[in-house]
């Protein structure tokens, strides 16, 4: 049984007990990501973030970093589309 499947039966958030990345979106203008490992690459129409399970691809106009910290950030601009891939 993984991690995931613990956290369904036991009812804990998976960004607590695995790690997960938490990526919350408000429509199509902004992003709040949170248990996220570095920036790999960031311009006015993408930013790239490497999350603990994932990498994310943010594709857009005007993308910019509202907010930053240790614990998270916000990610503002008109979103055209968002990948997640290994």
């Amino acid at each position: 049984m993984d991690l995931y499947n613990i956290s369904d039966n036991l009812s804990v958030p998976k960004d607590i007990l695995c790690g997960a990345t938490l990526f919350k979106i408000t429509g199509q203008y902004e992003a709040y990501i949170e248990n996220f490992k570095k920036i790999i690459r960031f311009n006015q129409d993408e930013i790239v973030i490497r999350g603990n399970k994932c990498v994310i691809m943010i594709k857009g106009t005007n993308i910019k970093i509202a907010y930053f910290s240790n614990g998270g950030m916000k990610i503002k601009g008109r979103f055209k589309s968002i990948e997640f891939s290994q």
